[in-house]
């Protein structure tokens, strides 16, 4: 029985002088602006969409229609400013539904700086624009890498958008982000 004491009081002991737990950094508020312009895929001469500027690309647009609502693949150049500083290009899809209200998705490939760090987001994007009303939505970073890989955040975004193809448009966003441990 002392020989059992004794190895639960030495393992305790040893536990104790084990590193403490490393934990992430507190959230930190971040807001600031996105500004964008929005371009219409091609389809390519397999039937794939593609950048206009793709081999092979066509200058059929990929838009198709069913039951009323237009479903369109898009691209987007954007700006962030604020507390996500840096570029993104963005890979969308579009549907105009029936009601002419508006939906989207988006995967938005970000370059730049957060909180003095630099690297690379992917950040995914949804959103609806109600018909009469402007868009609103939410977006969560997906992963990064560089001195961002270990951000994680989300938040909300919103504003009047961009007035169509082609024509450049801005939303607002803020959220919180942390930087998880290695």
């Amino acid at each position: 029985m002392k020989k059992l004491l004794l190895t639960v009081l030495i393992g305790c002991a040893l536990l104790s002088m084990a590193p403490m737990a490393v934990h992430a950094t507190r959230p930190k508020e971040v807001s600031g602006e996105i500004e964008y312009m929005a371009h219409f895929k091609v389809y390519d001469g397999s039937g794939e969409c593609v950048l206009p500027d793709a081999p092979g690309a066509t200058s059929n647009l990929c838009i198709k229609m069913a039951d009323g609502n237009t479903f369109a693949e898009t691209f987007e150049e954007a700006a962030y400013t604020g507390g996500m500083a840096g570029d993104s290009t963005n890979d969308c899809k579009v549907v105009i539904h029936s009601s002419g209200a508006w939906s989207y998705k988006a995967i938005s490939s970000f370059n730049g700086t957060v909180d003095g760090k630099t690297g690379t987001l992917q950040i995914q994007m949804v959103g609806k624009k109600p018909v009469g009303e402007e868009w609103y939505g939410q977006w969560v970073i997906l992963g990064g890498t560089g001195e961002l890989a270990t951000l994680r955040g989300q938040g909300t975004w919103f504003g009047p958008g961009a007035p169509g193809a082609e024509k450049w448009g801005d939303v607002s966003y803020e959220g919180q982000i942390h930087f998880k441990p290695h």
